[in-house]
């Protein structure tokens, strides 16, 4: 009679396992699902939060282009090279240090 204790316990074990993964694996409402859709959801909210950092800034930049000529010439100046006429621009470069020396 131990031996059909031991039998039975074991099959109701395996059961509950089998049961448990079919929740958590198989089911198209599974935990592990679940699980990943969550994380996929706050990588994506990461995203569109920085992208919305980014149009911010963007806008930010455009009012101070539109409204303000200084910011045009130094962006100009600074990111295009440009100068105006009859000026001279020098430009210093470093040279970077050899370590082998």
């Amino acid at each position: 009679m131990g031996q059909k204790k031991k039998k039975g316990g074991l099959i109701l074990k395996l059961i509950i396992v089998v049961g448990l993964a079919y929740l958590f694996f198989i089911d198209s409402s599974s935990v592990y699902r679940l699980i990943t859709t969550k994380m996929r959801a706050a990588k994506i909210q990461n995203q569109i939060d920085q992208y919305r950092t980014e149009r911010d800034s963007l806008k930010t930049l455009n009012e101070e282009l539109e409204n303000n000529p200084k910011a045009i010439e130094k962006i100009a100046r600074e990111k295009l090279g440009m100068q105006k006429d009859g000026e001279e621009v020098y430009r210093f470069f470093l040279e970077e240090e050899d370590d082998n020396e």
